[in-house]
């Protein structure tokens, strides 16, 4: 406002293709998808506002919804039928998403992606959840809600292993088990056929105590 220019935002929430497109004599850094497009559309009716789709509003926390109001109907390419988004009413800088700020870095994710991961971290804690998966394509924040739950359990003083789940483990056998299983134990002592031997051997006896077990071969 100070130097008499208006800013037009739109805001959208989704799944986009965000990367590298185009051929080697020319290519661009581009996010692609329809959400993409209703941004720029909400965005192209803004004059001076903040438009927020439907989508983006259902994710915020009530105190963020209470900033915002219904703005007019409005007719959008690329859709049949006219919309009502909301607006940005208010002198109060909003929270639109959870940020966990750390030294030289901050990690934004979704409301209710942070709420599920503290219902987990809470399960876990009272006994009632003993693994958490994080599962989802390329591109959505998978390891910034891994590092968020790794942090959430720091701070309940629990004790939290994370395996990454890669190409290479399909098609073998317990892949993703033998190696949280090292992690567990440590690879240290797994160095030599004895150490692995001795351990498992340790291992079973404190499992099976009384029990008959078959020797390991």
């Amino acid at each position: 406002k100070e130097i008499g220019h208006a800013c037009s935002v739109g805001v959208t929430t989704g799944n986009v293709f965000c990367g590298i497109v185009g051929a080697l004599e020319r290519r661009d850094y581009a996010g692609i998808g329809s959400d993409v497009n209703m941004a720029a559309r909400l965005m192209s009716k803004a004059k001076g506002r903040t438009l927020i789709d439907e989508s983006t509003f259902n994710n915020l926390s009530q105190d963020t919804k209470d900033l915002l109001i219904f703005a007019e109907e409005m007719h959008l390419k690329g859709r049949d039928k006219p919309i009502i988004p909301y607006k940005y009413n208010s002198k109060t800088i909003p929270n639109i998403a959870a940020v966990d700020e750390q030294p030289g870095r901050s990690v934004m994710l979704k409301l209710d992606v942070t709420e599920q991961l503290s219902l987990q971290l809470d399960a876990a804690c009272n006994g009632k959840s003993s693994f958490t998966l994080v599962v989802g394509p390329p591109g959505t924040a998978k390891s910034a809600a891994v590092a968020y739950f790794r942090r959430g359990a720091i701070k309940r003083i629990m004790q939290c292993v994370c395996i990454h789940a890669q190409r290479g483990h399909d098609g073998v056998p317990y892949g993703v088990m033998k190696e949280l299983f090292l992690k567990l134990v440590g690879e240290d002592n797994f160095s030599t056929e004895n150490q692995q031997r001795t351990l498992i051997n340790q291992l079973l006896n404190s499992l099976f105590p009384d029990g008959e077990r078959s020797e390991i071969d």
